[in-house]
């Protein structure tokens, strides 16, 4: 059995934008995020690569703002400055945002990790670059109302009085916008109104004559906005293998390969076949393969070549290239011209042998099929999305077990591609194993059985 470790263990699965540096797969389908724009229910927005001007405090642990930049955790995000950023922060090195607020953070050198703290002195004006590729949808309108902002004397203040109502709900955390009213000006708590007309505190003193004030929740408000997807181009990246990235003819992505790396699986693909090239800086091209994408499982005489339907491959692994550090590798998806491809998984990692599969692997899925049956016997089906699983008794050597029960105990909760074997594809696993054991029943060899789930 073999694990493909990925560029970036975390869970979710992330790339950052430094490590695809271009792709041909569109990225364009929806409207992007504004704090400004009024939504509909139902409405879908789009947050890509967002950057930004930040700062930071010379604190244990450091705290970077990011006014209404709204990151999930575990964003990655880099930075660079005019000045000098604080030490314990380095331009062009990749963290993870630990978040706080919709515009204050901590940051980690791995996600999930231990918050950095800084010191020195800092100068001249940083700049944030966020991996953002999201797609949400929201699940309630925007707030439309008619209102001033004062003190409540004519005056410069922070109370919003609301003499009408347009649609939707003002809430705790909406982002304000209309004429005159400041930028990111946010509602920070209710006086008389509890949505509608009547009174509530906002964020900066200011005076704005009666106008239209529109009311934005922030994605990151999980009672007006759901996310639905990843972008189309990230789809071949994301935690889940089921969406698929899609272009018409062709998807040529180029990876900027940090460390080794020696495998890339691409899974849930359709396609006529898949090129990988592998590029030193030194030495060239040193790898440059091309795997067809049809399929000749179930051909087993001349007379099936001729009369079975094409089928295409659904998971297609590259697993010899040579261990080159920081390389860039160009994957070229093709379809034939004016076909669309699909790509659900594109994981490129380092490849580790933890020991022989011994035969009485069992290969299966989990089906979220629903199948539902009325009293006179008529079926109703709904296809969903399935996950494949995998059950495998692997032989290790005695003086590994020690290391892989250290490694399996480190990817308890990681996403990673499990091989079952490389002869059977449907034992390609990207996800989490459910159990392991090891037994030791010899003093040359162990058995380690373990079961898999994939992701969907």
């Amino acid at each position: 059995m073999d694990i493909i470790r990925s560029l970036i263990p975390a869970s979710p699965f992330i790339y950052a934008d430094t490590h695809l540096t271009s792709s041909t797969a569109t990225e364009t389908e929806y409207t992007a995020y504004s704090t400004t724009g009024a939504v509909s229910a139902g409405d879908r927005r789009q947050v890509v690569s967002p950057t930004g001007t930040v700062t930071f405090t010379i604190a244990s642990p450091c705290v970077m703002t990011w006014t209404q930049s709204q990151l999930p955790d575990n964003t990655a995000i880099r930075f660079t400055t005019s000045g000098a950023l604080p030490t314990g922060l380095t331009a062009g090195t990749i963290y993870y945002a630990r978040r706080l607020t919709d515009s204050t953070y901590n940051l980690a050198s791995k996600p999930g990790g231990q918050a950095l703290n800084t010191s020195g002195t800092q100068s001249g004006t940083h700049t944030a670059y966020a991996t953002r590729h999201d797609v949400y949808e929201a699940l309630l309108p925007s707030a439309i109302v008619t209102a001033i902002i004062s003190n409540g004397a004519g005056g410069s203040g922070t109370i919003l009085n609301v003499s009408a109502v347009t649609s939707g709900t003002l809430a705790i955390g909406m982002i304000l916008s209309g004429t005159g009213v400041t930028a990111n000006t946010t509602i920070t708590a209710l006086g008389t109104g509890t949505g509608g007309t009547g009174t509530y505190t906002v964020s900066v003193s200011q005076n704005v004559a009666s106008t239209t004030i529109t009311g934005c929740a922030p994605v990151t408000n999980e009672t007006y906005w759901g996310r639905v997807d990843s972008t189309n181009r990230w789809r071949m990246h994301d935690s889940s293998s089921a969406s698929q990235t899609t272009n018409v003819t062709s998807i040529v992505n180029v990876y900027a390969v940090t460390g080794y790396t020696n495998a890339v699986l691409f899974g849930n693909i359709d396609c006529s076949s898949i090129r990988v090239v592998m590029n030193d800086d030194i030495d060239g091209d040193v790898y440059d393969e091309t795997v067809s994408g049809v399929s000749p499982s179930g051909i087993q005489d001349w007379y099936a070549y001729f009369t079975e339907p094409i089928v295409r491959k659904t998971d297609i692994l590259f697993n010899d290239l040579p261990l080159y550090a920081n390389t860039n590798i160009t994957v070229t998806i093709s379809g034939g011209t004016g076909n669309t491809v699909y790509c659900g998984l594109c994981y490129i990692g380092s490849l580790l042998t933890i020991g022989g599969t011994q035969y009485g692997m069992t290969l299966g899925i989990t089906d979220y099929s629903v199948k539902s049956q009325d009293d006179w016997g008529n079926y109703s089906i709904t296809e969903r999305a399935y996950s494949r699983k995998m059950t495998a008794l692997v032989r290790v050597e005695n003086s590994y077990v020690g290391a892989l029960h250290s490694l399996l105990s480190k990817y308890r909760a990681l996403p990673v591609v499990y091989i079952g074997s490389d002869s059977y594809e449907p034992s390609y696993v990207f996800g989490f194993y459910k159990d392991f054991n090891i037994e030791i029943p010899h003093p040359a060899y162990s058995l380690c059985s373990i079961e898999i789930e994939g992701l969907i």
